[in-house]
Formats: structure tokens, C-alpha cells, sequence
């Protein structure tokens, strides 16, 4: 257990993000700390796209993707082989290593390595840390380099005109706190248990979001293909069915019609709009496939629209848009021509799964030809009008749940880093 102590004295820090620490407190510059023979404080390997080597690879590729906040985070599978290490000179990363990414926000995040069960090398953007384990536990060091203040501050260091970045250099000269090597250990170990709890009560709450989404997605699915009768009427009976010839919607009401999207409506592509005419003011919305993206002040369509994303990750995604608006190419528009009600359609769309008429097997990409030709049920429009009453209620009580469960793990992750601030500045009194 932690031994603390609220009546230790301060002196200055001499770092500009902390202020006061405790007087038997140093600082030291954070490449300095690897001032020993086995020491590391360089960067990652040069590696570009045509060095990898896919499945026949047997040493492990990291980017700075890799790297989360505090903990290692386990994406990509880019893999180079033994000619290749041995060809481009590359750095191996060992289990234990701490990797700093000098890339993304939050700039200057840190990890250690865990232990993969392969060989590994790192991309240029990260540096490969291996400080004096004699002098510094890196436990220790990694939490102090994701706090708030260090982050906020580093941050603030990074240059480029495109996609900012911090210099090993810089990044090197940048002063962190050395407590004595017992007072890190205990600290560290006290953030370990501190921080594992605050991260299951994360989980819990990030798992709840994941069932209710589920359940969201289970009432529009049953809703818009008349599982659920939504018409209110007095002494309902089960519904007559008939087979849909529908493979994800399967039997539908007898009394329901089945055409394509192409008999509803019209569809095209939005139109190109360069970033610098996206502002974060102005008298248009712009939308693109992951719905609001900004203002402008031109607008490329009026009135009552569905938008889909047609590229990459944002394939599939439906929003409506309402009025004038500017909708970009990374969407397709569709409009309605024969009275089907906008909001049905949209929450039918939304069950639909467009981005399984992904067409490519690089950039994720659907066609508005695809789109037309799938089939859709579609009830009279009385019953499209109450189902999507039904489900505006349905859905806005579930989004409400959402939000404030989303709200209690902005909460907790706020609670962390306060928690991880005040015991690697000292002032949680571990000593």
C-alpha cells in the first residue's frame, strides 16, 4: 500500500507545466534518462508501404497507431521480413521498451511494449524509449507522459502545416519529474490499481452504450419490417405475412408492397468542397457522410434529403438533411419522388446495410446504382407515419440513456487523469 503524506514540502519545479513538487523531487530531460549502456532514445525504423510484407512477414510492424494512452493498443497487422530488417538496419523494439508517438493528438503519448510473441520494429513517427531501469521505473515515466498538462503541453510544441508533429529533438529536451526511484515505484504501482479500477467502470459503461445500441438497432429492424405493429389500432390481431424475397428482412405484412429504391426516388453524388470553405461559422450546414462536418456560405441543396456516405469508413451512414445545405462528394443525396415519408425511409435505410454493396477491395466505396437496386418494403403511408413516430419516441429515450451514460465515462476518464496529475506532480502525497 501507498504511504502518503499531506505535510511534505514544496520547492519550485523549474518546469513551466507543473509548478510546485515536493523538495526531494528532480527533473531531468526526458532523453536523458536513457544516459546508459543500454539505453535508447532514437526513432523508429523508415519503413514505407512497399517494404511490408503481408503474411509471408515474420517481424512484427508498429505504428504510432499502436500506441494509446498509457496502455498498448493492439490494430494493424503490417509485418516485414528478416532480409528487410537486416536491409533497411532497422532498430528492434523489445518487450518493456517504452514507445512515444510523435504523431496524433494526444502528441507525445506513451506505452510500454508488452511481450507479442514475435520480433518487432516501429515506424519513424515513434520514438523507441529504453531509459535506466537503475534510476527510473517506467511505469512511472509513461504515466507522467500522459497526463493532461504534459500532453497539453507537448501538444503546443508540435510544428507542420499538414498533420503536426513533435521532433525527437524537441521532444527529448522536454523536463519530466524524478522523485526518488522507491517514491516512482510506489506511485506507479498505486496508479496501476487507481487506474485499472477507473478502467473497468469505463468497460462497464462502454459495454452498456454497446447493448443499448444493439437494442436500438433491434427495435428500428423490427419496427420497419412490420414485427412490430406500430398502427395502434383497437383488438389487433397477429398480422397476415407474406415471404418479402428479402434476404435480411424475411416475412413482412401481406398488405405491404416490395419494389426498389429506384421507384422512391432520385439519387446523386454531392458536389466537391475544399476545406478552407469550411468554417466553423456560417449560413449553411455542410454534411457530409458522417453527417455535420461544418459550415460554408453556398449551399447545394434545398429541402427534405437523405444522405448516405458512399466512402470508406462512413459507407452506409445515413442522416437526413433538412433545408439548405451543403452536401459533399464523400456522400450520396437521395430524394424522395412518390410521397414515401422521408423519416421511414431514413430509418429503413439506416437497417439496410448499404456498405455491404462495398464495391472495392481498396477504398471502400458504394455506387448510387447499387443503392437504387435494392428492394425495400414499404407500408401505406399512414403506417410509415406512425412507424416512424414510434421510433422517433423509441429511439430519442435510448439516444437520451446514451448520452448520459457517454457523459458518466467523460466523467471517469476526467477522474483519471486528475488522479494520475496529482500523484506524478506530488501532490498526492505518495511518498
Amino acid at each position: 500500500m501507498e504511504t502518503t503524506n499531506k505535510n511534505i514540502k514544496l520547492k519550485p519545479s523549474g518546469i513551466e507545466w507543473i509548478g510546485d513538487v515536493p523538495e526531494d523531487w528532480g527533473n531531468v530531460h526526458i532523453k536523458c534518462t536513457a544516459a546508459c549502456k543500454d539505453g535508447f532514445f532514437i526513432d523508429g525504423d523508415w519503413i514505407e508501404s512497399k517494404d511490408l510484407a503481408g503474411d509471408s512477414g515474420s517481424i512484427r510492424y508498429l505504428t504510432s497507431g499502436n500506441v494509446g494512452v498509457i496502455n498498448y493498443k493492439e490494430q494493424g497487422d503490417g509485418y516485414i521480413t528478416e532480409d528487410k530488417f537486416k536491409e533497411l538496419s532497422c532498430t528492434e523494439v523489445l518487450p518493456g521498451d517504452i514507445l512515444i508517438s510523435r504523431l496524433n493528438e494526444p502528441i507525445g503519448r506513451a506505452c510500454i511494449v508488452p511481450y507479442l510473441g514475435q520480433r518487432i520494429v516501429c515506424a519513424v513517427d515513434n520514438v523507441i524509449f529504453r531509459p535506466d531501469s537503475s534510476l527510473y521505473d517506467r511505469r512511472y515515466l509513461v504515466y507522467q507522459m500522459n497526463c493532461k498538462a504534459y500532453s497539453d503541453y507537448t501538444n503546443c510544441l508540435a510544428r507542420g502545416t499538414g498533420m503536426h508533429r513533435i521532433s525527437r529533438g524537441m521532444l527529448g529536451q522536454i523536463s519530466i519529474l524524478v522523485p526518488p526511484l522507491a517514491v516512482q515505484t510506489r506511485i506507479a504501482t498505486y496508479l496501476d490499481t487507481k487506474c485499472s479500477q477507473i478502467d473497468d467502470l469505463v468497460q462497464a459503461r462502454e459495454s452498456q452504450i454497446m447493448l443499448l445500441r444493439e437494442l436500438k438497432q433491434t427495435i428500428i429492424t423490427d419496427a420497419v419490417t412490420g414485427k412490430t405493429d406500430c398502427r395502434n389500432l383497437p383488438n389487433n390481431t397477429e398480422r397476415t405475412t407474406k415471404p418479402s424475397g428479402i434476404e435480411w428482412i424475411g416475412d413482412v405484412p401481406e398488405d405491404w408492397e416490395v419494389k426498389k429504391i429506384k421507384f422512391v426516388g432520385t439519387i446523386c453524388s454531392g458536389d466537391s468542397i475544399s476545406n478552407n470553405e469550411i468554417m466553423d461559422e456560417g449560413n449553411y450546414e455542410v454534411y457530409g457522410g458522417n453527417g455535420l462536418c461544418g459550415y460554408a456560405e453556398k449551399y447545394n441543396v434545398s429541402d427534405d434529403k437523405i444522405i448516405i456516405g458512399r466512402v470508406g469508413a462512413l459507407c452506409g451512414n445515413i442522416h437526413i438533411s433538412k433545408g439548405k445545405r451543403f452536401i459533399t462528394d464523400n456522400a450520396l443525396i437521395f430524394s424522395i419522388t412518390d410521397g414515401t415519408k422521408i423519416d421511414f425511409l431514413s430509418y429503413l435505410m439506416v437497417i439496410a446495410d448499404f456498405n455491404k454493396l462495398n464495391t472495392s477491395s481498396a477504398q471502400p466505396l458504394i455506387t448510387g446504382s447499387k443503392v437504387m437496386n435494392v428492394k425495400i418494403p414499404l407500408p401505406s403511408l399512414s403506417e410509415q407515419t406512425a412507424i416512424a413516430t414510434y421510433l422517433d419516441k423509441k429511439c430519442a429515450e435510448i439516444d437520451n440513456v446514451i448520452a448520459e451514460v457517454e457523459h458518466q465515462i467523460d466523467l471517469l476518464k476526467e477522474y483519471k487523469q486528475s488522479v494520475i496529475t496529482e500523484a506524478v506532480t506530488g501532490r498526492a502525497g505518495i511518498v
